[in-house]
């Protein structure tokens, strides 16, 4: 079944591959970016459509909420910049978006929370994740929930920046080496949401998003440090690879 899909946070790094995934299965996506240059790795991928326009202004839904049928909010931030806050990025945005859903007749909903995600986290961010799933269950929306763990990929931030602070310093000083993740690769995770769009048994249903294999900090780190071909772009097999074969699905 083709869907004709609204994605708020496309231009991303988990928005990329979920556009890309969404336009293999032959959906057609409109995706909506701030600045269009940043979505020229998606201008080239057939069925998808990148229009330059600033999604809390509620022009922007009148014009580009028009026959579809589905929406998919992947808009998030861990740190607040300016006037977009942490509230405002996933509490006011998921508002202004199942509004525009509701008035435009879009009755089905998928959004990207975060594993944890609940009122009384340690996390300021973690919180606001949870109020912006609140929003999304109370908005009388078809919805699935998505609560991934860390994702890594080529460009993640994650395991990136272990990377890159492994080439500058011999040491790194961790104040949580044995802090636990359970990561996960971003292909799957764009996978679950392409095959969630299709599927109306993940209607109404959280998902938590996490590898099979739990890693501390410190394993994580020695990893990245000893895999200099890590931050290669043009290597032939990635990190993300043998990290997969490792048990990172």
């Amino acid at each position: 079944m083709t869907e004709r899909v609204l994605v708020a946070g496309g231009t991303g790094f988990i928005g990329g591959h979920v556009v890309a995934k969404l336009s293999a299965a032959g959906h057609h996506v409109i995706v909506l970016a701030r600045r269009r240059e940043r979505a020229r790795h998606l201008l080239l991928l057939p069925t998808v459509r990148v229009v330059e326009a600033d999604p809390f202004e509620p022009a922007t839904w009148a014009r580009y909420t028009r026959d579809v049928t589905a929406a998919i909010n992947l808009v998030g931030t861990l740190h607040a910049h300016g006037r977009n806050t942490l509230e405002r990025v996933h509490v006011a945005f998921p508002r202004a978006l199942t509004a525009a859903c509701d008035k435009a007749g879009i009755s089905r909903i998928l959004h990207m929370s975060a594993l944890g995600a609940s009122p009384d986290a340690p996390s300021r961010y973690q919180r606001s994740k949870a109020a912006g799933e609140a929003v999304i269950t109370e908005s009388g929306l078809a919805w699935t929930i998505f609560r991934p763990s860390v994702v890594f990929g080529r460009n993640d931030t994650f395991l990136n920046l272990f990377a890159k602070l492994a080439r500058w310093f011999p040491v790194i000083p961790l104040a949580a080496a044995n802090a636990r993740f359970q990561p996960i690769f971003v292909g799957d995770v764009a996978a679950c949401v392409a095959r969630a769009l299709v599927d109306d048994e993940t209607i109404g249903q959280r998902f938590d998003l996490c590898g099979p294999t739990v890693y501390t900090l410190g394993a994580i780190v020695r990893y990245v440090a000893i895999a200099p071909e890590y931050l290669a772009p043009l290597a032939r097999h990635s990190r993300f690879d043998v990290f997969r074969a490792r048990g990172g699905r």
